[in-house]
């Protein structure tokens, strides 16, 4: 061998891969000499089991198969074929005498890539091989697209939760810290603004909590990692907790909280720390915006079709229409830049969007004719019960 024999497979890349399975040896003879070139290496086998220990051997780009062959036929070597994984997208041309629609049929259902009919038009099926080999490697293209974007997904969503475990075990210790120093000042009578500093410390560590939770839920999300942990709980109650959960946020502010018509005996079946999750982020929004002079009314609501709602209504400057319609679009295609995300809405509210749509139902925003928002997280009868343990759409 010379040495431009020797080194030509590295110039030229390597040849196309295909093998030939037919049980006629006179066709075998001639898809060698017709297809065989410089691009194209040629492998034969005379059966379904021989090309099946040559697929398991080595890759190859294409197959051309015959139906009909002795011992495993051209149906059951292709189906063996979408059944193995690394020859799960093989293209294969499947070679046939038959004339009838049923074989065609079952050729094209074990997972045949395309067809071509003896006595064979070899100039055409040149071209058909050219032509499925460029198809295929589009189709190849795709799926290392969507396998790097799945990755990519994946890999966000792990950055997140490792962002947030490792971030929120500094931050527990600063909130043991401040919430000490917040006692320890009040009990040795120091000043107010050290009390304050104490308790704006510990407030701002908790949205910082708060707000790397919103990232991993709106992350997990995006990936189908959440898992719904479904139990009975009062629709009242739920959003009782929300708020005291927020109170010496609101106390900060000097704003009040006012409860209106919780209603305590009717139960919802949801995930409750997901629910209260969604309430507390709009609950967090509308503390943050809302004037000092104005409260903020909290309260539960029941439709005639059998529905329920929590709902907080503020006082503050509303949401921008532009930003309602981000907010209100589909999951798929929300921008999910959290600079974005963080502007007047804030993440909050985005997080609490879909955790509510987690529950087959929907989060609903709408300017008030005197000033704010009413925001409420709608769940849908199906979720609901009764005293009495009964759907309320029964």
């Amino acid at each position: 061998m010379n040495s431009n024999d020797l080194v030509r497979p590295l110039i030229d890349g390597r040849r196309t891969r295909i093998l030939v399975v037919d049980d006629d040896v006179v066709l075998r003879k001639l898809a060698e000499e017709r297809l065989s070139d410089d691009n194209h290496e040629i492998v034969l086998a005379e059966d379904g089991e021989t090309a099946w220990n040559a697929l398991l051997a080595s890759p190859f780009d294409l197959a051309l198969v015959d139906l009909s062959m002795p011992g495993m036929d051209g149906f059951s070597l292709i189906r063996k074929l979408r059944e193995h994984a690394p020859t799960r997208h093989l293209p294969v041309i499947v070679i046939t005498a038959c004339d009838d629609g049923d074989s065609i049929d079952r050729a094209f259902e074990a997972g045949a890539t395309a067809l071509t009919v003896k006595p064979i038009n070899w100039f055409a099926l040149q071209y058909e091989i050219k032509f499925v080999l460029k198809s295929h490697a589009q189709e190849e293209e795709l799926r290392q697209a969507g396998a790097r974007a799945e990755a990519a997904s994946t890999l966000k969503g792990s950055i997140l939760s490792m962002i947030k475990h490792d971030i929120s075990t500094p931050i527990r210790s600063i909130d043991d810290i401040a919430g000490g120093l917040a006692e320890a000042s009040i009990d040795t009578l120091a000043s107010r603004q050290t009390v304050r500093s104490a308790e704006n410390i510990l407030m701002a560590s908790r949205r910082l909590q708060n707000r790397l939770a919103d990232m991993l839920y709106v992350s997990r999300l995006h990936t189908g990692d959440i898992v719904l942990e479904d139990k009975l709980v009062s629709i009242g109650g739920v959003v009782a907790d929300s708020v005291d959960e927020h109170l010496d946020e609101a106390d900060a502010k000097r704003i009040l909280i006012k409860q209106e018509n919780l209603s305590s005996n009717v139960e919802i079946k949801c995930d409750e720390r997901l629910i209260k999750r969604a309430l507390g982020n709009i609950l967090a929004n509308a503390i943050k915006h809302n004037p000092v002079a104005e409260p903020i009314r909290v309260g539960t609501a029941c439709h005639p079709n059998g529905s329920v709602a929590a709902w907080v209504r503020d006082h503050g400057p509303g949401i921008e229409p532009f930003q309602m319609a981000e907010l209100m679009r589909p999951f798929s295609q929300m921008d999910l830049n959290w600079q974005k995300a963080e502007s007047k809405s804030g993440l909050g509210l985005t997080a609490a969007k879909f955790l509510t749509e987690l529950h087959g139902g929907r989060l609903g925003i709408q300017h008030c004719s005197t000033g704010g928002t009413l925001a409420a997280v709608m769940l849908p009868a199906d979720r609901v019960v009764n005293p009495d343990g009964d759907p309320l759409a029964a």
